[in-house]
């Protein structure tokens, strides 16, 4: 657990999205009924696995 309570994820990191790509993401998040970085965690994911093909 981190100090603050929450449950280790990995390592932070800073990323930088346009307006219109950060609107998707947070479109996609509602969707799902997630927080953005989980979203944004899945949305990778998904895109590692696709390039594995």
């Amino acid at each position: 657990m981190t100090p603050a309570g929450r449950p280790e994820i990995g390592q932070p990191i800073n990323i930088r999205l346009g307006n219109e790509l950060l609107a998707e993401v947070d479109a996609f998040a509602e969707t799902e009924g997630i927080k953005r970085a989980e979203a944004i965690r899945q949305l990778v994911q998904r895109g590692l696995r696709r390039n594995k093909r």
